[in-house]
């Protein structure tokens, strides 16, 4: 596998690396945070381009969306990147919380997460159960804070 976005340029292949992955989109989130005024819209054009730039690359190779590697940790990067442009929350204790719980039900995948992974088996469908359980999670948030 070419070192290209879908393994974040080789990080992929390193233990622990969808953690990694995940924890990742916290420094790109508050660098458009105190960048400008604009964050929501930086993020949300940021998030937009990272998941079609994939979506592409998951194309060229079709089997990539049918084995899903572990090397492609892209899905828990947007995953988690999801949920704080959700959330808008700049605490890193809070941050570091809403990181374990995704990191938490996406290696479970409880229903209906795990059944979004085995019907979406396309381009997308890699990248969807993961970002499915960001808007679970901030979802959750938003209603309890």
């Amino acid at each position: 596998m070419k070192n290209n976005l879908l393994n974040i340029f080789g990080l992929g292949k390193k233990s622990f690396s969808a953690s990694l992955a995940s924890a990742l989109s916290v420094p790109l989130y508050l660098f458009f945070h105190f960048l400008t005024k604009y964050t929501f819209e930086l993020n949300i054009i940021a998030f937009i381009l990272v998941a079609v730039i994939s979506g592409i690359q998951l194309r060229q190779n079709k089997s990539y969306a049918i084995q899903d590697p572990k090397e492609i940790i892209i899905d828990e990067f947007l995953g988690m990147y999801i949920i704080l442009i959700i959330v808008n929350q700049q605490s890193i204790l809070k941050q570091f919380l809403l990181l374990i719980s995704f990191r938490i039900i996406d290696i479970l995948k409880p229903f209906p997460f795990n059944w979004i992974e085995q019907k979406c088996n396309n381009e997308f469908g890699l990248l969807i159960d993961d970002i499915a359980i960001g808007i679970f999670i901030a979802s959750v948030y938003v209603l309890l804070f």
